[in-house]
Formats: structure tokens, C-alpha cells, sequence
């Protein structure tokens, strides 16, 4: 280990660096500000580490008290050339850092950072993947690269950390760490800024069914634009309905192209991204998640916290945050036959979307052990913190 002063002897919190691929808009980005800015103000030492944005400054504005530094070659995807001068960067910060702990998110930042945490001895290092990629990103042998990268560096991890138990069970299942190595905390939401819930009178128009994604594959926006499809063949057909796409992204084009060939393109509006999403959110009667993956899916807890029923598909972190038959419903993934009968138990019941939005509001407020809402912001906080202190006084083995 590095020959450093005890933070303890001194009376302040060890130094953290987070490292993060890259600051883009998403939840991976969200979650590693938030934590870094909530952990800063708890008086931890904290310095975030990323590489550039796809608008090339790698910075977003609110890091609360935490330092930001620049990884000039740290790039989403793998480059014989740069990933090793990234790799040399990062190395480079930790030796002038010297932290006790080093954080990584996300599956470059996790690979390259943690074998930079290995050679420099770093005392703890810790991994957050921000949700698997063994199905519904890439196929072949991309994937096969990738579950083995991460099953080689698991051994030189100190802690492991999911966003859901059913990331977690399938991580350990497909080999990625020994089960004892992982946590699961939540990526907490603000759940005391969100806005009301302010849907529009369901008597005096359609029905706003929503989703909130990036326009990508493992997304599975298609999925629901087949499920209006599927919807507008039932006998008899649903009441009226509007469904609103609000994200963007590389199928963009072809989304459009596809509501226009079921011929649903009246009935689905692309909305971008100007709107703040919490608001977009709390404009629903129904929130939809067609996702063929999600570690977790932040936008399911605020929909929920605004009492507004889901209906979402039943994959990875999904049934942890969304109960089924209580406070939405789940559908099978690549079904959109499925996901259209799931949808109309909401569409076509007025009293069962009260009661399902109601009870998701109550789960969405129910209190874990840190005294806080399972999914909020002080909660994600309560229980990083309590990782950290665990594993500064007595790091895990990593043998």
C-alpha cells in the first residue's frame, strides 16, 4: 500500500476520486455528480475524474464542492492508441492524489481505472457498472469481450456495486465477482424537488402514455411504437390515446419511419428534449419503459413518486423498482404483443390506474434502514457512505 498520512489521525474524511468515462447526459452521469456533490458536502474529499463530453469540455456544471479533472484520452470506445495514454493519465492522477479510495463508473472507466487503482495501490478500489451489458446492447462478440474483461478485473476489486438486486444476481450469475463482493445501492432520486403530478383531465382527451430514453437499441422505444400497433388491430380498440417519446438519439429516423409504416404516426409524438423531464414526467396518465435492459431506470421511481402507474418491461433491475400488479405492470421484453396487453390493463381501467398510482406513491415513500425513502437521493448517500467507512477500516480481500 502507498505511504500516506492515516485520514483518521488527522480528523478528515479520506480523499475519493471518482472516474467516470464520460459527463453526458444519463443516469450513470447523474448518479456520479450527485454522489460526488452530497458526499463533498458531508466533508469527504472529493475529485472527480472524467473524459471529455461529446461536446468535447468533459465538465458539467453542478459538481457541488467536488473537483473536477480532465482525462484527455479516456474515450467511450476502444482505441489502440489512446485507451493506453488514458491509462497512463489516470495512473498519473492517482499517484499526485494518493486517495484512499478509488470509484470508478461505467465499463471503460472501470476497466481502465481499476487496473490503474491495481498498479498504483490503491488501498480501495470500488466499481460501479450502472447495469450490466450481457444482453440487449451489443450482440456477439462484443458482449463475450466484455463479460470476460469483467469477470478477469473482478479480483482486483474491492466492492462491487449495483443499482438493484437483480443487477447484482446477474452479475454473480454470469461469473462477474463473488457475491460477497457486492452492494446494491439505489441511484437516488430528488424526491423532495420533484414537481407535482399535473396530467391533463382524462375525461376531455386521450390518454398520455410516456417514455423517457435515449433513441438506442437497448432502449427498446420500437417495442412500444409496435405495441400502439398492436393496439390499434384489438377488437375492440382502446379508448383514445397519445404516446409521447420524449429523448433522442442514432434511430431517431428510423422510430419515425417505423410509427409511419404501422401507421401510428398520428398517434406518437417525438417531443426531443427541451422539455425538463420531471415536468414531461408528471404530464402522464401512464409512464412506459420498454427497455431490453435497465440496470435500474430512474425515470420508473419518479414516475412512481408522482402516483403515476407504469408499465414497464420485466428485465434485470425492473421488478426491483416496479411491483407488479401493484404499482404497474410488467411485460415480457421483445414482446410487443406482451407489452400492448400490459398497457391496456391501465388504458381501459380508470379505477385500477388510480389504485396502481396511488400504491406506487406509497412504495415509492416506504423508509429503508437509512431512515429515508428506498430510492432517494439521502438514501444513495446514507448507504455509499457506509461502504466507504466499511471498507476504509477493514478492506476486502482481493485474492
Amino acid at each position: 500500500m502507498m505511504d500516506r498520512p492515516n485520514s483518521s489521525d488527522s480528523g478528515r474524511r479520506p480523499l475519493v476520486v471518482h472516474l467516470i468515462t464520460r459527463l453526458d447526459p444519463g443516469g450513470s452521469a447523474e448518479q456520479a455528480l450527485e454522489s460526488c456533490a452530497g458526499l463533498a458536502k458531508r466533508g469527504w474529499d472529493v475529485l472527480l475524474a472524467t473524459g471529455p463530453s461529446i461536446g468535447g469540455s468533459g465538465v458539467m456544471p453542478d459538481s457541488g464542492a467536488a473537483r473536477i479533472e480532465l482525462v484527455t484520452s479516456l474515450t467511450r470506445d476502444p482505441h489502440l492508441f489512446y485507451d493506453p495514454i488514458a491509462l497512463w493519465q489516470i495512473m498519473r492522477l492517482l499517484v499526485r492524489e494518493r486517495p484512499e479510495i478509488l470509484h470508478t463508473h461505467s465499463a471503460k472507466a472501470g476497466i481502465l481505472g481499476r487496473w490503474a487503482g491495481w498498479l498504483t495501490r490503491i488501498p480501495v478500489v470500488i466499481h460501479t457498472p450502472h447495469g450490466h451489458v450481457l444482453y440487449g446492447y451489443a450482440r456477439g462478440i462484443k458482449n463475450r469481450i466484455y463479460l470476460l474483461a469483467e469477470r478477469i478485473i473482478a479480483p482486483v476489486t474491492d466492492c462491487l456495486v449495483a443499482l438493484s438486486d437483480g443487477e447484482r444476481r446477474e452479475s454473480v450469475e454470469a461469473g462477474i465477482g463473488r457475491d460477497n463482493q457486492w452492494v446494491v445501492v439505489h441511484s437516488g432520486i430528488r424526491l423532495d424537488r420533484l414537481p407535482p403530478a399535473n396530467p391533463p383531465d382524462e375525461e376531455t382527451g386521450p390518454l398520455r402514455i410516456g417514455v423517457v430514453a435515449r433513441l438506442e437499441h437497448v432502449k427498446g422505444v420500437d417495442v412500444l411504437v409496435r405495441a400502439i400497433g398492436e393496439l390499434q388491430t384489438t377488437d375492440p380498440p382502446p379508448r383514445p390515446c397519445k404516446v409521447l417519446i420524449w429523448g433522442a438519439g442514432a434511430l431517431d429516423g428510423e422510430l419515425r419511419a417505423l410509427a409511419s409504416e404501422l401507421g401510428v404516426g398520428d398517434d406518437i409524438d417525438f417531443v426531443g428534449t427541451e422539455q425538463d423531464v420531471n415536468e414531461f414526467i408528471g404530464s402522464l396518465h401512464i409512464y412506459a419503459q420498454p427497455s431490453r435492459n435497465e440496470g435500474m431506470g430512474r425515470a420508473l421511481v419518479i414516475a412512481q413518486a408522482m402516483g403515476i402507474p407504469t408499465v414497464a418491461t420485466n428485465v434485470c433491475g425492473i421488478p426491483d423498482v416496479v411491483k407488479d400488479g401493484e404499482s404497474g405492470v410488467l411485460a415480457r421484453p421483445e414482446d410487443p404483443a406482451d407489452f400492448a396487453r400490459a398497457l391496456r390493463v391501465l388504458i381501459d381501467d380508470d379505477d385500477t390506474r388510480v389504485r396502481m398510482g396511488r400504491r406506487a406513491s406509497e412504495w415509492m415513500a416506504e423508509i429503508d434502514e437509512s431512515g429515508h425513502p428506498i430510492f432517494s437521493y439521502e438514501a444513495m448517500l446514507w448507504h455509499l457512505q457506509h461502504t466507504y467507512e466499511r471498507l476504509v477500516r477493514a478492506p476486502a480481500a482481493t485474492s
